[in-house]
């Protein structure tokens, strides 16, 4: 199950291009490297974390999030390491971590009870995703308790 739950979360790579081919979508250099759906206390802020873990940059411009969210990425490129962080509140997010800059905001809520959350291109195909939740093997500590 461990294995099952990385891969789901890392989608891993070993190649990619700045341009996405088809060979490009076999091997996506984008991860989810935190999905913070309960913060726990009274503050609203929600967010997602990617990062582009390729040597090269990625134009993400018309990528979409979704699930229980939205977001369409404007002209947008990730650069080789690069995070992005997309939040449900930009004020909010910037308060609690005001060195970390965000990309934009989603429209919609991460469900406090699991979901999953989709990465795709401007054409619908779909890249990957993300599927947490309450119960282990999830981190017990993402639910309410300030991790992610």
């Amino acid at each position: 199950m461990k294995k099952y739950l990385l891969l789901t979360l890392l989608f891993m790579v070993t190649s990619c291009s700045t341009y996405l081919t088809d060979d490009d979508l076999d091997e996506m250099p984008i991860v989810f490297t935190e999905v913070m759906y309960n913060m726990g206390s009274d503050v609203n802020c929600q967010f997602i974390e990617l990062k582009n873990v390729c040597s090269k940059s990625i134009d993400m411009s018309g990528f979409t999030l979704s699930g229980n969210i939205a977001y369409t990425f404007g002209s947008k490129t990730i650069e080789p390491n690069e995070f992005v962080i997309i939040t449900n509140n930009k004020v909010a997010f910037e308060t609690l971590y005001p060195t970390v800059t965000v990309l934009g905001e989603f429209t919609g809520s991460l469900s406090k009870s699991g979901d999953k959350v989709t990465l795709r291109m401007e054409d619908d195909y779909k890249i990957g995703e993300v599927i947490y939740g309450t119960e282990s093997p999830w981190p017990l500590f993402a639910n309410g308790m300030l991790y992610s």
